[in-house]
């Protein structure tokens, strides 16, 4: 009886992580085509990423909050994969069809303006506003404290405000 206790674990485990891969997938794989800009590469991150957390839900309890912590698994590999070619960049956002001279312009101005932030504010914006996680999700991806990440995003706002209006300015 001990010996079938193992595979019904295991079997939950897959059934759970599967249920995760229907919900969140698209969302991960947008968020990592954000950070790296290669559809590809932000594929085979989304297949490591589960694989990883199948890994790690052997000897873990379950996250209060999935999709962060698959963001946390998937960002850390993005990671990885940019130190081992010992490069960083942060790609511009990719743009609609270039009929949209106005939209094409913003968004321009948009991707300059976040070139120009730091990398954590970066961060932070496009988790808030391109993937569109709370900032309690925010903080249990990040490992951090709730008004932590609420005073450091209200601080990249306002940075990307004054960043943004000096560029619509000029």
């Amino acid at each position: 009886m001990v010996v079938d206790a193992a595979p019904l674990a295991e079997a939950a485990l897959r059934e759970c992580l599967a249920e995760w891969f229907e919900n969140y997938h698209l969302a991960l794989f947008r968020y990592l085509v954000r950070l790296i800009g290669d559809e590809e590469q932000a594929a085979d991150i989304v297949q490591d990423t589960f694989a990883r957390a199948l890994v790690a839900l052997r000897t873990q309890t379950l996250p209060l909050y999935p999709y962060a912590w698959l963001c946390r698994i998937g960002g850390n590999l993005v990671i990885d994969m940019l130190r081992r070619k010992r490069r960083w960049r942060w790609l511009p956002f990719q743009t609609s069809t270039p009929s949209h001279d106005q939209a094409i312009a913003t968004a321009h101005d948009v991707r300059d303006c976040l070139v120009r932030l730091n990398r954590r504010e970066a961060e932070l914006l496009i988790l808030a506003h391109c993937v569109g996680l709370s900032p309690s999700e925010i903080a249990a991806m990040l490992d951090e404290n709730v008004s932590t990440v609420r005073v450091r995003l209200h601080r990249a706002r306002h940075h990307f405000r004054d960043l943004y209006t000096k560029e619509e300015g000029s």
